[in-house]
C-alpha cells in the first residue's frame, strides 16, 4: 500500500499526496484545518500504519524533508524493519537515510512535478531525471521509482544497466504493465488499479505454467 507523508504546521504527520488545499499550502495548516479544507478527517501516518498492521507492506513516499526519523520509528514499530520501503525525490533525504538507518531500504523518485516551471527549470529536471546513473550512486538509493512516461523513455534502461531494483508509477492500464514486466528489473508496479493487475499477473502466471507442463 502506497502513501504519501506530508508534515503540518501543528508537526503533524498526515497521509496526504497534494502540496495544496483550498488554496493553501499545507505545510502552513494544522490537521484540523487541512482536514476541513479536504472534507474528511485526514489520517495521521500512524493510524495508516496500524490499520496496515499484519495486513500488508507500506510503500512511504516523503513528500517533505526532515520528518525522516519520526517516519521510520512509527513505521519500525508498527511493521518491522522489513515491512515497509521509504522513497523521496530529494537525494540529500536519502543520503540522510542511509547514514542514519542503513537497513531501510530507500528509493530515489523521478518524475518530479513541473506544472507552470519555466522551461528551461523543466528541460533541466527532465535531462537529469532521464540520465539518472550518477545521482543513483552518489545517493546511495537501494532502487529507484520512476514514472512510467520516464521509465519507456530510458530510465529503464539505465536501471538494467545497473541492476537496480526498480518501482514504476502509476501503471493502471494492462498492456502497459505486461510491457513494463518483461524488465528483469522491475519489482514494483504502483497502480490505481491493484484488482485488476493481480488478476492480470495471476493470469500471466498460469499461462507460464501451462507452457512449462507441456
Amino acid at each position: 500500500m502506497e502513501f504519501d507523508v506530508r508534515r503540518l504546521a501543528d508537526g503533524s504527520l498526515v497521509a496526504f499526496h497534494d502540496e495544496t488545499a483550498a488554496g493553501r499550502r499545507t505545510a502552513g495548516m494544522t490537521r484540523e484545518e487541512l482536514s476541513e479544507a479536504a472534507g474528511y478527517d485526514v489520517p495521521r501516518v500512524e493510524d495508516v500504519l496500524a490499520a496496515l498492521r499484519g495486513r500488508t507492506h507500506a510503500h512511504i513516499d516523503l513528500k517533505e524533508a526532515g520528518c525522516e526519523e519520526q517516519v521510520v520509528a512509527q513505521a519500525d514499530a508498527a511493521l518491522g524493519r522489513g515491512g515497509y520501503v521509504l522513497t523521496t525525490l530529494e537525494e540529500e533525504t536519502v543520503r540522510a537515510i542511509k547514514r542514519t538507518f542503513p537497513g531501510v531500504r530507500v528509493g530515489l523518485t523521478l518524475g518530479r512535478g513541473l506544472s507552470g516551471a519555466p522551461l528551461t527549470v523543466w528541460l533541466r529536471v527532465r535531462f537529469r531525471e532521464l540520465f539518472p546513473a550518477k545521482r543513483l550512486a552518489a545517493c546511495g538509493a537501494d532502487f529507484v521509482s520512476v514514472h512510467q512516461r520516464l521509465a519507456r523513455l530510458h530510465v529503464l534502461r539505465t536501471a538494467e544497466h545497473l541492476d537496480m531494483p526498480t518501482f514504476v508509477w502509476t501503471v493502471d492500464s494492462e498492456t502497459a504493465a505486461a510491457r513494463l514486466s518483461r524488465s528483469p528489473v522491475l519489482e514494483c508496479i504502483v497502480t490505481d488499479e491493484p484488482e485488476r493487475l493481480s488478476r492480470m499477473r495471476m493470469q500471466m502466471r498460469l499461462d507460464i505454467v501451462r507452457s512449462e507442463r507441456h
